[in-house]
């Protein structure tokens, strides 16, 4: 990887609006008109996006690949390969995940060796910081009966990605807010952030992917993340002010965000 620096990193954003591109089975029917409004705004892939083979602007690398839970087709050869030849001018951006929490930093799977061997692009590495252990506010937030909530707040959002480190807390899609904080874009779409299955756009319809099997999840149980990201995205907007969307009228986020109008251009 062509490491680079913040100065650089900061040069790849030329708009005010950012789409978050997860894996949901919705991507898979993206239209060509859907892809082409989309492409004219900044965007962000993670986990397994890249095989969409929608190219955008930043790419975040994470637990991808954990040899533990590999499945055939989501190795980090996999990875690398769709990486360099479908997204070769994306900016990738690393989670060093080295002195996160001891689940996360026994693995850390793309910290600097992985990052900096296997690919091409420019790119960045950021060190993660696990919230539970170093934000108050995280320490104590369990809900009825013991389940999580999400936790975001003013302070979270102000730590600098580079200086300070990247805020995680139980799903990737607290990392990929605070970058999108970061970078000061007023808008985010979420596209293919469907939450009420366990259906991935890449796999047969009614296929499992072998780490939803290995956990012992459902289909068409909601995914484990739902109910977090569907806090935090509503956390997130109210603590900001910002404007977000859901692409998919059927995400379980319509109940927090409205869903964007390609006609209106929200």
């Amino acid at each position: 990887m062509n490491r680079i620096g913040e100065k650089e990193f900061k040069r790849y954003k030329n708009s005010d609006t950012m789409v978050v591109y997860g894996c949901g089975y919705s991507i898979k029917h993206l239209t060509d008109k859907e892809k082409s409004h989309l492409s004219q705004f900044d965007s962000i892939g993670f986990n397994w996006q890249c095989k969409s083979r929608i190219s955008t602007t930043f790419y975040f690398l994470r637990e991808q690949a954990i040899k533990t839970f590999t499945t055939r087709g989501e190795t980090q050869n996999v990875l690398s390969s769709m990486l360099a030849k479908y997204y070769p001018k994306t900016c990738l951006i690393c989670d060093d995940m080295s002195e996160s929490s001891p689940r996360w930093s026994r693995i850390n799977t793309y910290s600097l060796k992985s990052a900096t061997n296997k690919f091409k692009q420019d790119g960045i590495v950021l060190k993660e910081i696990f919230a539970k252990t170093k934000l108050e506010e995280f320490k104590e937030k369990l809900g009825v009966r013991g389940r999580r909530q999400s936790v975001i707040s003013k302070k979270m959002l102000e730590y600098d990605v580079f200086a300070d480190g990247l805020i995680y807390d139980f799903c990737t899609m607290t990392c990929i807010l605070h970058i999108a904080t970061y970078l000061g874009y007023d808008n985010i779409i979420f596209v293919g952030v469907d939450l009420y299955d366990h259906r991935y756009f890449w796999l047969p319809e009614n296929t499992l992917r072998g780490i939803t099997r290995i956990m012992g999840r459902g289909l068409e149980d909601r995914h484990h993340t739902a109910k977090y990201t569907c806090e935090l995205v509503a956390m997130y907007k109210e603590v900001t002010g910002k404007s977000l969307y859901t692409f998919n009228p059927d995400s379980l986020l319509k109940d927090h965000i409205p869903t964007y109008d390609m006609s209106l251009g929200n």
